[in-house]
């Protein structure tokens, strides 16, 4: 219950933002929150998120545990070409590129939130 409580302040605080044309760091945060979510769906059902490598554990991208998560139709596929597209999005503000508009951030946080909403932890 604390976790989701968080993730709700971190979504809360994601909704202001772009009204406050920080589009970047909107998309950062909700980015986050949905790879945490990813996350944990896969240890609810029992996934690995890592892989050894070298004798130490390596974390598996999300980009692989959103497919692996589709492969085993946790969520259909066409919620795994969503979740793609708001990581590339939230990948493209952290690494400096800021060609998108607050609109596709608006977007992305309520597609997220809905997305959460239907596949809870």
């Amino acid at each position: 219950m604390a976790s989701a409580s968080v993730f709700a302040d971190f979504l809360g605080m994601a909704e202001e933002l772009p009204a406050k044309e920080y589009k970047d760091a909107a998309a950062v945060i909700i980015g986050s929150v949905l790879e945490q979510h990813i996350r944990r769906l896969c240890l609810l059902n029992e996934m690995t998120t890592a892989d050894v490598k070298d004798g130490r554990s390596v974390p598996r991208s999300t980009q692989r545990l959103n497919q692996e998560l589709a492969s085993q139709e946790v969520y259909s596929k066409v919620d795994q070409q969503m979740v793609t597209g708001w990581l590339a999005l939230r990948n493209e503000a952290a690494h400096g590129n800021y060609g998108y508009s607050i609109e596709q951030v608006s977007n992305m946080l309520r597609g997220a939130m809905e997305f959460i909403a239907r596949n809870p932890v």
